[in-house]
């Protein structure tokens, strides 16, 4: 014998229904009986997605993205504003932006070095677009560009090798890269005001290590100084 679950009437063996309230019979026992909740679905309530699946659409979704600026600039140059070819280094740039930000997302087996020296040219060839449809052909690609990016290539290469070579603390980091920044400016600085006959350039790369050198000192205090160091990170991280 019976009875409904909601409201107690008796139920006959064969109703698939109370006659009273409606309520369904589940019968455990009757073959291929069970409640619908547990009836199985042929898909998942929740799909799960790759984080390498994930990068890559949002690598596409911001290339797309970076695709259609592209295209308009490229019909208002051809259509409207044709005087002459600005919309090569609007493209330019933003291939370049692409190459350095986006690409390596759908990159599966991920090369730092390669992605380096894959970089370093793409910058390099940059850099020589604006100079070939420069109006002025002198050799400030070859006295100052040129070095100036080399330079700061081997600084990175420099920096990814020494990062990786083991685990470095975060302060260790960032005294290392203001190390590079003050040795860029002032190289940078010596190259434009030497091979590019920059006004103050020298002088401005020269102030700027200067100050930079002054971080750089108490970076190397802070490290060097365990006080400082439980100091700091009770400040920033509490």
């Amino acid at each position: 014998m019976s009875y409904c679950v909601n409201c107690g009437v008796e139920l006959d063996s064969s109703a698939e229904k109370c006659a009273l309230c409606a309520t369904p019979v589940i019968n455990p026992n009757k073959q291929g009986g069970r409640a619908p909740q547990e009836q199985s679905t042929s898909f998942a309530k929740v799909m799960h997605v790759p984080k390498e699946i994930q990068k890559r659409f949002v690598a596409m979704i911001v290339s797309l993205v970076m695709l259609i600026p592209n295209i308009v600039c490229f019909f208002v140059n051809a259509f409207i504003f044709s005087g002459s070819f600005w919309s090569v280094y609007v493209s330019a740039t933003s291939f370049l932006v692409w190459i350095v930000c986006v690409l390596p997302f759908f990159i599966k087996n991920y090369r730092a070095y390669f992605m380096w020296a894959f970089d370093t040219a793409a910058v390099s060839l940059y850099v020589y677009l604006f100079y070939v449809m420069g109006r002025e052909l002198d050799k400030w690609y070859s006295q100052c560009a040129l070095p100036i990016i080399l330079f700061l290539s081997f600084l990175t290469l420099c920096y990814l090798i020494w990062v990786r070579h083991k685990k470095r603390s975060v302060l260790l980091k960032a005294l290392v890269i203001c190390i590079n920044i003050a040795l860029a400016s002032f190289v940078c600085g010596l190259i434009l005001g030497v091979g590019g006959n920059v006004a103050y350039a020298a002088e401005i790369g020269l102030v700027l290590f200067l100050c930079i050198t002054a971080v750089v000192g108490f970076l190397t205090y802070c490290y060097k100084s365990k006080n400082m160091r439980e100091w700091l990170s009770k400040r920033l991280f509490a």
